[in-house]
C-alpha cells in the first residue's frame, strides 16, 4: 500500500497498475491488459466511491484521480496489523 504515502493525486490506472502488481506478485512489465482491467473496473464500479463515502480517499470520478485524506495512513496502519495477525495464523 503506497496511497498513504502520496503527495499528489494518482490517476485510477496508476493505482490499478500497482493493486494488480501486488496481488499477482508480477512485476509492471509482466502484466497484461486483462490483469489490470478487471482491478480497474472494481475500482471504479464499487470500492473507490465507497472509500470517498467513507472519508478515507479523495475519489474524483470525472478526472479518475485518487488522492489520500487525513484518515488514509491510520487506516493502512489498521490494515497491515490486520495482515500481520492474519500472517502469523496461517
Amino acid at each position: 500500500m503506497f496511497l498513504d504515502e502520496l503527495e499528489t493525486p494518482i490517476g485510477v490506472d496508476e493505482l490499478a497498475e500497482a493493486i494488480t502488481v501486488l496481488e499477482t506478485g508480477k512485476k509492471r512489465y509482466e502484466l497484461g491488459a486483462q490483469d489490470r482491467k478487471s482491478v480497474y473496473v472494481a475500482l471504479i464500479q464499487v470500492h473507490l466511491d465507497t472509500l470517498d463515502d467513507l472519508g478515507a480517499v479523495v475519489y474524483d470520478d470525472q478526472s479518475k484521480r485518487v488522492w489520500p485524506t487525513g484518515a488514509t495512513a491510520p487506516l493502512v496502519s489498521i490494515i497491515r496489523y490486520l495482515q500481520s495477525v492474519c500472517d502469523a495464523d496461517s
